[in-house]
Formats: C-alpha cells, sequence, structure tokens
C-alpha cells in the first residue's frame, strides 16, 4: 500500500512561496476541515465561498503546487489535487477557495 505524508509547512527553504498562519474565512468552520469531518454531512445544503488571506509577515506571493500553511491544511492547487484524489484509495473531499493577498485581493481561485 502507497502512502503519502504532506509537510503543511510546505517549502520553508524558499520565502518567495506563499505562506499563512492564518485560517479559511466563509461558509466553513475551519475546524471541520483539519479534524476531517465529512463536508458533506456538515453542510448538506452546500458550502458558501471561502477564503484563505495570506499573511503580511509572510511575503512570498509565488504560488506553488501546495500553500505553506500553519493550520494543518492542504491546500493544493486544483491541478496537483485532482493528481491526489485520482489515485487515492480512500475518499476525498475537495472544497475550492479564493486566496486573497494580504491586503485583501484576489491571488489566486485556482486551488483547493
Amino acid at each position: 500500500m502507497k502512502y503519502f505524508l504532506f509537510n503543511t509547512l510546505g517549502d520553508t527553504s524558499n520565502g518567495d512561496y506563499c505562506f499563512t498562519i492564518k485560517g479559511p474565512h466563509g461558509g466553513i468552520d475551519s475546524y471541520d476541515l483539519i479534524a476531517g469531518f465529512r463536508l458533506s454531512d456538515e453542510y448538506p445544503d452546500g458550502i458558501e465561498e471561502v477564503t484563505l488571506s495570506l499573511d503580511d509577515k509572510f511575503h512570498g506571493l509565488e504560488l506553488a503546487s501546495f500553500i505553506g500553511n500553519a493550520c494543518r491544511m492542504l491546500a493544493f492547487r486544483a491541478t496537483a489535487a485532482q493528481i491526489i484524489t485520482s489515485i487515492n484509495q480512500a475518499e476525498t473531499e475537495t472544497v475550492p477557495f479564493t486566496l486573497l493577498n494580504s491586503k485583501g485581493k484576489i491571488h489566486s481561485k485556482d486551488y483547493v
């Protein structure tokens, strides 16, 4: 059986990559994401728009396949997440979110 281990901090050796210590905002509780609850059970009517803000303490703005974070979330670019879910043998839910820069402007909409 294959398994994957992801470091949620991302590549800390490259300060150009995006990083945040903030949790998601909007239609979902961050505890539900971290605890691994099935979101379709928690939110049967669907999930409202979710945003994740970059922190102004970290100046990196380069978009990598993974957004490093201190909240223990797996924040992947949609194409990378699709690869993972296609080979994963367990049920996997993805929640699209809008990545905001530290000034609150849209930085990317291509992450889950």
